[in-house]
């Protein structure tokens, strides 16, 4: 069971990849010394990133169309995301600047009322990069 909330709202879409990203944060002292040209580091703790690759549920594929409008219509700072899916949760603050979707198939569809045909896409995955506002403070560094 997959669970996909963002800023509160529940977007029943199936969760297909999750790449987890650390990266090290380092603070103002990271450089080289001089010396001897060793490394000097600075950490000053982790952020995370996630890169979450979403598709549509067959029972309901409107939602997925729902969910990367509200991402991309609009711009946000930041969303509050929470992704539940198999035995990891993932639940902060989230950046977020590109993503991707893939179109599954076009087709037409014919208006039984006005016989008008129209152009129908369906689409295949989303993959949205998300990372972390806030830095994660080691505390045993």
């Amino acid at each position: 069971m997959d669970l996909v909330k963002i800023d509160g709202v529940v977007y029943d879409v199936l969760v297909s990849a999750i790449e987890e990203k650390p990266s090290i944060v380092e603070g103002k002292n990271s450089g080289t010394a001089l010396y001897k040209q060793r490394e000097i580091r600075d950490i000053a703790g982790i952020k995370y990133a996630h890169s979450i690759t979403f598709s549509p549920n067959d029972e309901a594929p409107e939602l997925f169309d729902k969910l990367f409008s509200y991402l991309f219509d609009n711009i946000r700072e930041s969303v509050m995301l929470e992704v539940v899916h198999g035995q990891q949760t993932i639940s902060y603050e989230a950046a977020y600047s590109t993503g991707g979707r893939r179109v599954a198939y076009i087709s037409k569809k014919k208006d039984a009322d006005t016989e008008e045909e129209t152009d129908f896409i369906g689409w295949d995955d989303l993959t949205v990069e998300f990372r972390s506002i806030e830095t994660v403070v080691n505390a045993g560094v």
